[in-house]
């Protein structure tokens, strides 16, 4: 987890107690966190369930690497540059 995960997540919780929202993009940083972590874990368990062929896995490898891909692109379009 990074810090910024555990801040949002302590954030939220002080939300839910509270009321009051303070720092809300940080505390956005953690609803998206957990949103990752339960869609990598139903990409997991559809992938389990199939039946095994080697295509299958191919074709897990090969979504693995164009997501990859697509995120060394964003990093490279959105990557801050000296001037």
């Amino acid at each position: 987890m990074t810090h910024n995960m555990q801040k949002g997540i302590v954030l939220f919780w002080a939300f839910l107690r509270t009321g009051q929202v303070r720092q809300f993009d940080t505390m956005m940083v953690a609803v998206g966190s957990i949103g990752h972590f339960i869609l990598i874990a139903a990409c997991i368990s559809s992938f389990l369930e199939q039946e095994r062929s080697a295509r299958n896995w191919w074709k897990l490898i090969g979504g693995g690497a164009v997501v990859l891909a697509y995120f060394f692109l964003i990093v490279a379009i959105a990557l801050p540059r000296a001037r």
